[in-house]
């Protein structure tokens, strides 16, 4: 047996101690010395960056920052709000949207007020003559509208002489407020809702709603849009959602990225 006592090349940073290697042959010596240059070219090619390798020990470490991402915990709780945030209550109404099911398909705002809304057997009778008008019912809502709410629908009327008893009656109990789809739902629904006036109603449309409903020009059963600009305001301002539930949402996106930037 021969005893070699050899000293290899040390690492300019991290100089290693002479080492006793006891070795049968000499292939052994030339492949301890070839696994020595290998470490020291790879000690010197990861001391760049923030990766360093430690040579003449028994471990390698690596502190490579990692870029934050979400997590999934958070991603998909995220993405739900998100989604929420910009749910159709939010966007502006485009009749457009409706006119590309074909032919003239469009949508309009309906609502039957205070006088049969609280009748539940009165509003499913309207709505089957809705379904017989060949009208599709979108979206529902039955609601106590309060006084402010009310003065912005009937803003147009505010220089009116009714415009204080319009008021009151629409906020004095529940109404069920639609939205409708349909080929000229704003002249279909305004078709069967009658004249504006009760007692012209009966003598001109005796089966529309507000002839058989109704009793004057006030209290007459329903609502309609008169225009696809009209439907989309009130569209928009009636299934827009309470601005509790807006704060809420944006509380969540809020809490949401706080958490995600403290990971």
């Amino acid at each position: 047996m021969v005893l070699l006592k050899i000293s290899l090349s040390p690492n300019p940073r991290y100089p290693t101690r002479p080492k006793d290697i006891h070795l049968e042959n000499l292939e052994n010596l030339e492949k301890l010395q070839k696994e020595e240059e290998f470490i020291q070219k790879n000690s010197l090619s990861q001391q760049t960056g923030s990766t360093q390798v430690r040579t003449g020990a028994c471990y390698s470490r690596s502190t490579i920052k990692k870029k934050k991402t979400l997590s999934p915990m958070l991603g998909l709780p995220l993405l739900s709000l998100v989604a929420l945030a910009i749910s159709p209550s939010y966007i502006t109404h485009d009749q457009r949207l409706l006119r590309l099911r074909g032919g003239d398909r469009e949508s309009t705002f309906a609502m039957l007020k205070p006088d049969v809304a609280s009748d539940t057997h009165t509003v499913d009778e309207i709505k089957q003559r809705i379904a017989e008008a060949g009208l599709s019912i979108e979206r529902e809502r039955v609601c106590r509208l309060s006084r402010r709410r009310c003065g912005k629908f009937y803003a147009e009327h505010r220089t009116r002489p009714f415009y204080p008893a319009l008021l009151g009656f629409m906020s004095s109990g529940p109404v069920v407020m639609l939205e409708l789809s349909g080929e000229s739902a704003i002249g279909a629904w305004r078709s069967l809702i009658g004249p504006t006036s009760t007692e012209t109603a009966r003598k001109e449309a005796p089966r529309s709603l507000r002839a058989m409903y109704g009793s004057d020009n006030t209290r007459n059963a329903a609502h309609g849009s008169d225009s696809p600009a009209s439907a989309a305001r009130e569209i928009r301002l009636m299934f827009q959602k309470p601005a509790w539930r807006r704060l809420e949402v944006y509380a969540g996106l809020a809490a949401a990225f706080l958490l995600t930037k403290r990971e």
